[in-house]
């Protein structure tokens, strides 16, 4: 979380959309709410990457179906330069089109349109605490394209250096978080990843997070967050981050979905 945000200053937020009036009522809408202070504004990509590496709002609003498209090559790019914007998808784009490979390129959160007012402020508050934010129909979406495959092999032909990495992706750890823990690269992490991989027969993140847990090596990675959830100082005192939205906070099991990229 920023240092803005964690001395209880507004979330700046920076909205992108090439519809002028969506960006007007979104702008609108947040400066209604409280709590949020809109950074700026902008219609293409180019823009907004200046406006994120000049301004470095907490908050990027994104509409990834941006005329001449380079939303998702914008979204890559950020995350792997490491600029501190969290990215928050919001879209017309069916989620079948565009949902993965937002979250997968390093968006934070993802939501349709469609969706209501209260939706898109718990969006926005779980993104700006440190989740991920998904829909229920997105992590559906995710699971049935990365079913398990047949003839996958037990941890026990793992190394110990690829059993730490494969119980951390099990436990929803993404690569930046088991390096830290590990003290290893991020490249590295991602080598032992490959690794493993090949020794399970598997292919994706969320099939070794699903052999994980069939396996009892590790529980569901949203299970403890849902038990144990330790909000901030902004989120506890946000109106909408109440314990009484459990429901939405299991959307936090979108960390199982998501894949870490791969060296280049």
């Amino acid at each position: 979380m920023g240092e803005a945000e964690s001395q209880g200053s507004p979330a700046r937020v920076l909205v992108v959309d090439h519809e002028r009036i969506v960006r007007e009522a979104l702008c609108g809408a947040l400066s209604r709410q409280g709590g949020y202070h809109v950074a700026g504004e902008a219609a293409e990509s180019a823009g907004a990457r200046e406006r994120v590496v000049r301004d470095q709002p907490d908050l990027m609003l994104l509409e990834v179906g941006l005329p001449g498209g380079g939303a998702i090559d914008l979204i890559r790019s950020l995350t792997g330069e490491g600029q501190r914007t969290r990215i928050l998808v919001l879209t017309s784009v069916p989620a079948a089109e565009c949902a993965l490979p937002s979250l997968r390129a390093g968006a934070t959160g993802f939501l349709h349109k469609s969706c209501s007012s209260r939706e898109l402020f718990q969006a926005t508050e779980q993104v700006l605490c440190g989740e991920r934010s998904i829909p229920k129909d997105v992590i559906q979406l995710a699971m049935a394209n990365h079913s398990q495959p047949q003839g996958t092999v037990g941890v026990e032909t793992l190394s110990r250096r690829e059993r730490e990495v494969f119980s951390g992706i099990g436990a929803g750890e993404t690569v930046a978080e088991i390096s830290r823990r590990l003290g290893l690269s991020p490249k590295t992490i991602s080598t032992y990843r490959r690794r493993l991989l090949a020794k399970l027969r598997l292919t994706t993140t969320s099939q070794i997070i699903r052999h994980a847990i069939e396996q009892e090596s590790v529980e569901p990675p949203w299970s403890a967050q849902l038990q144990h959830r330790d909000l901030s100082p902004r989120a506890r005192q946000h109106p909408i981050a109440s314990a009484s939205n459990l429901d939405d906070e299991a959307r936090a099991v979108g960390a199982s979905v998501t894949e870490d990229a791969e060296p280049s």
